[in-house]
């Protein structure tokens, strides 16, 4: 809604929106569900995905020689469109002030996501050129970065009770996701030269896009929250960060030639999104009870995104230099609060009242290179099967944030 819009109920109350709520929900009745897969609230929040960037591709028969006999000067490049970026998850707000029952495996009693969308793939490339002298290149487009998801807010008041009977059936679930970063779109250029003379190519892989950041997750019971069976939390709240993107692999060759060079380079990695601040209190009126196995009372999580792998790069030609994309760094974890003055119950094998973690992304394994000098024109074994190729490094892991 727009700013200070405001409609009144029956009852005079106004209900007002400041235009900065993606999903709002105020529930003072009473709900009851059964069934698998039912759940009691769910309010979600998704930002849209990035569109696929454009291929770009050239052909040996789009530039060719002369004549029989004539030199001729092939050049040939394509270079692809990079990935569109996916939007951004709005904000959640969930307020019960009732009774919600749900009698069902897989049915949570409020579920609340804001979850940004997934990058775009970058386009592909590929370039083919023949010619006396043989120049070709070849670039494949960047992904898209992720979206960013954005704060959820889950309120339990006094008084009212949420009570799950099934499997795998959480109290409260409130989570706040980064979108995955596009994956960069793969390059390859490959050149003949049809007079012997030279043939030269190079090809980059586009590089992967930075994952979405988890945004704020705060969650707050004053009531009663209960579940019966196994593998279902009272309260899990999380905030992860987006994945990096995997940088797009890159190739080339070039034959027929007495002169044969190619440069072949990996996309890097898309960096982790970091994730937010998880903030869970139950306060002195409220209540937590599970009552079987697997089943926390709270459990509380940071979690940065990974770094995207880096694309491997190949040559195939007597010399060949082929160099891995970098790997991503990892994102880091936010800090982590968890206040209890209310009870926790939990009975059971692996029920922990309360856990509380923030970890940081791994770092994104780096690219390897394939690439050879002195060996054959089609890349096989020469003298001394020589070969040189760059494995290069994997990016730095994230940090975990305070946990209270």
């Amino acid at each position: 809604g727009n700013d200070a819009a405001c409609a009144a109920d029956a009852g005079g109350n106004a209900t007002c929106f400041d235009g900065k709520v993606g999903v709002a929900v105020d529930n003072s009745g009473e709900i009851r569900t059964s069934g698998f897969n039912s759940v009691g609230i769910l309010a979600m929040s998704i930002g849209g995905g990035g569109g696929g960037g454009g291929s770009a591709s050239t052909k040996e028969d789009i530039v060719g020689p002369g004549d029989a006999g004539e030199t001729s000067v092939g050049i040939g490049a394509a270079i692809a469109l990079g990935a569109g970026g996916a939007g951004n998850g709005g904000t959640v707000s969930v307020t019960n002030r009732n009774l919600i029952v749900t009698d069902g495996a897989d049915s949570y009693g409020i579920s609340a996501n804001s979850i940004g969308g997934g990058g775009g793939v970058g386009g592909s490339s590929s370039s083919g050129v023949l010619g006396t002298y043989a120049i070709g290149g070849s670039l494949g487009g960047a992904g898209g970065k992720g979206g960013n998801g954005n704060q959820v807010d889950v309120v339990n008041m006094a008084g009212a009770t949420i009570w799950t009977k099934q499997e795998r059936s959480i109290g409260i679930f409130a989570q706040s996701v980064g979108g995955g970063g596009g994956a960069g779109g793969a390059g390859e250029s490959k050149g003949k030269s049809d007079g012997g003379e030279v043939a030269v190519n190079l090809s980059l892989g586009g590089s992967g896009e930075v994952g979405g950041n988890g945004g704020k997750v705060n969650v707050e019971n004053s009531g009663i929250i209960q579940t019966d069976k196994a593998n279902s939390h009272g309260i899990l709240a999380q905030s992860i960060g987006g994945s990096g993107g995997v940088g797009g692999a890159s190739g080339t060759s070039s034959t027929d030639s007495k002169i044969a060079i190619t440069l072949s380079l990996g996309g890097a990695g898309g960096a982790g999104g970091t994730s937010d601040k998880v903030h869970v209190q139950n306060f002195q009126s409220g209540s937590i009870l599970t009552q079987d196995d697997n089943s926390h009372g709270i459990f509380a999580q940071s979690v940065g995104g990974g770094g995207g792998v880096g694309g491997d790069a190949k040559g195939k030609t007597s010399n060949a230099l082929g160099i891995g994309g970098l790997g991503g760094n990892g994102g880091d974890g936010g800090d982590v609060t968890v206040i209890r003055t209310g009870t926790i119950t939990t009975h059971g094998v692996d029920a922990v009242a309360i856990i509380a973690q923030s970890v940081g992304g791994g770092g994104g394994i780096g690219g390897a290179g394939f690439g050879r000098f002195g060996a054959t024109a089609d890349g096989g074994s020469g003298i001394d099967n020589n070969t040189i190729g760059f494995n290069t490094f994997a990016g730095a892991k994230g940090n975990g944030g305070t946990v209270t």
